[in-house]
């Protein structure tokens, strides 16, 4: 059976919940912010407090098994553990989600720092 995108790995058609279709701003950041790229926010599980999504990318880098993904439009990020990968996106699952403008622990300053390189002026 074929989804009809080349782009969405064959468990799609398998998950609970299915994902909305967005094209959204964001940032992967990993390797406590020594590493980071601009991506674009394809799908994301529509919630208040998201559980996955799909991020594309002109050429992903080899990634640990553990990222942030910062939502640029809403000004979160989110802890995520990389699911699959393939030269031009990933699958993420997302674990939480952090308001930029309220994160208060100085472990992860960085987040914010990338942040606002990033954010619309």
């Amino acid at each position: 059976m074929s989804n009809g995108n080349n782009d969405l790995p064959p468990m799609a058609e398998k998950r609970p919940i299915r994902r909305k279709r967005v094209l959204l701003g964001g940032v992967i950041v990993y390797d406590e912010g020594r590493g980071s790229f601009k991506c674009s926010i394809q799908d994301i599980t529509p919630d208040v407090y998201p559980t996955g999504a799909r991020i594309k990318a002109g050429d992903v880098p080899p990634l640990p098994k553990n990222v942030y993904l910062i939502n640029i439009s809403e000004r979160t990020a989110h802890p995520a553990e990389v699911k699959w990968i393939t030269r031009t996106g990933a699958g993420l699952r997302l674990s939480q989600s952090i308001a930029l403008d309220r994160l208060d622990d100085p472990k992860l300053n960085y987040l914010k720092i990338i942040f606002s390189t990033h954010a619309p002026r």
